[in-house]
């Protein structure tokens, strides 16, 4: 009996232990960047700015130059990126929510990209 107590709390513990490396996973920390910061890289021209709000978004305002790949298309259109992968890429949407998705996804598929923080509500320079 003794035996099978000690199986299950070893099988418990392994359970607990891929439950907290899940939650970890998904709630690894993302990198981000300040408005400021970005405004300087920006006014230097080495980084890619990445829009990923949906056509409409885009179409009111953007910043000026960067691309615009929507959140729900980004895992599918990961390619179109490849050229750019020696660069920096900043990802934007309104408030820095879908930013931080996307940063994630760039991330994981080894691009070098941050999180604008605050997105479109932040930004203080001239738009499209």
């Amino acid at each position: 009996m003794q035996y099978k107590s000690h199986s299950f709390l070893r099988s418990l513990i392994i359970i607990q232990g891929l439950f907290i490396a899940s939650c970890y996973e998904q709630n690894r920390i993302i990198p981000g960047i300040s408005n400021d910061n970005a405004l300087e890289l920006f006014d230097k021209g080495n980084v890619l700015f990445l829009d990923v709000r949906t056509r409409e978004e885009h179409q009111i305002n953007s910043i000026p130059n960067s691309i615009h790949i929507p959140l729900q298309e980004l895992g599918e259109r990961l390619i179109e990126l490849e050229k750019y992968n020696d660069r920096m890429m900043i990802v934007y949407c309104r408030s820095g929510n879908r930013s931080a998705k996307g940063t994630k996804i760039l991330l994981n598929s080894g691009f070098d990209a941050v999180n604008l923080l605050g997105g479109m509500i932040n930004w203080k320079k001239t738009v499209q």
